[in-house]
């Protein structure tokens, strides 16, 4: 799997590269690369020049957006975790889940984020799932159980734990009634990991909303806004967004969220939260 993954990072720049060997090799180095007027050598420099610039960026390891490039996932690869292989032989299922969870479908999301659990027993990030499957449909009690269980086995500050303290946070978000101390606390620890990570800060931001802190609320969401690279739910933000604007009475800006939280949604629970909360 670890080396699949790395040919699989490679195959895209890989076939640029193969396609411009190619034409130097039945062409010449000094026919493609050459200064010349005739419009097809100029088009082919051209595209050869595209060819090099492209595949060698991609190339170059680095992350953007919660993504990596071909070069990052190329190097990255041969370090891949049980746990990450796990995940990704279970792509299709987890697509699934998300699917139900946005259908509001959450007791069909929990047995299958069960059945993902027995099949690789003991991933974390599988965990999460059932957890986060068990909170959306009203198993408040069971869902805050078991993050702490997974907690306490997480051990030192990590990228598990800041996202088992994010969930923490999130079950008591969604719960009918939240304990605030449980989610405050959770973010504070999460943020020392993570500082102003903009899901840690969605998560405040929309607590403080929902304690009718509507002002500062809005104002902590919308900075997760601006600096969202990906890690943070759109359509959850524009929700609260929405709510925090609605609490100051600001109709022009409740409208704007309001229509641009329908455009980006697709989760039917968070559209029951919006409407019971507005």
């Amino acid at each position: 799997m670890r080396l699949k993954s790395a040919l699989i990072y490679a195959a895209g720049p890989g076939a640029e590269l193969l396609i411009l060997g190619l034409a130097i090799a039945v062409l010449g180095w000094e026919t493609v690369f050459n200064d010349s007027d005739a419009i097809s050598l100029v088009a082919l420099e051209s595209l050869a020049l595209v060819i090099l610039v492209g595949a060698g960026f991609n190339l170059l390891p680095f992350r953007t957006d919660g993504a990596v490039s071909d070069g990052l996932g190329i190097v990255s690869s041969p370090f891949m975790s049980d746990e990450e292989i796990e995940l990704r032989l279970m792509t299709f299922e987890m697509r699934e889940f998300r699917r139900l969870l946005d259908a509001g479908d959450t007791r069909q999301a929990v047995a299958l984020s069960k059945a993902m659990g027995k099949r690789f027993p003991g991933n974390p990030w599988l965990k999460q799932l059932e957890i986060s499957a068990l909170s959306a449909d009203g198993q408040g009690n069971a869902a805050r159980e078991s993050v702490k269980v997974e907690l306490a086995s997480a051990g030192e500050p990590s990228s598990l734990r800041k996202e088992l303290l994010k969930l923490q946070a999130q079950i008591e978000l969604d719960a009918d009634d939240p304990d605030y101390l449980t989610l405050d606390l959770a973010i504070q620890e999460a943020m020392a990991i993570s500082t102003n990570a903009p899901d840690l800060l969605a998560i405040k931001g929309a607590s403080l909303v929902r304690r009718k802190k509507y002002e500062d609320g809005g104002n902590m969401l919308t900075v997760a806004w601006r600096s969202n690279d990906g890690a943070a739910d759109d359509a959850m933000m524009l929700a609260w967004l929405s709510i925090a604007a609605r609490g100051v009475r600001n109709q022009d800006a409740w409208h704007h969220f309001r229509e641009s939280f329908e455009a980006t949604n697709r989760s039917v629970l968070l559209q029951r939260r919006l409407e019971s909360m507005t």
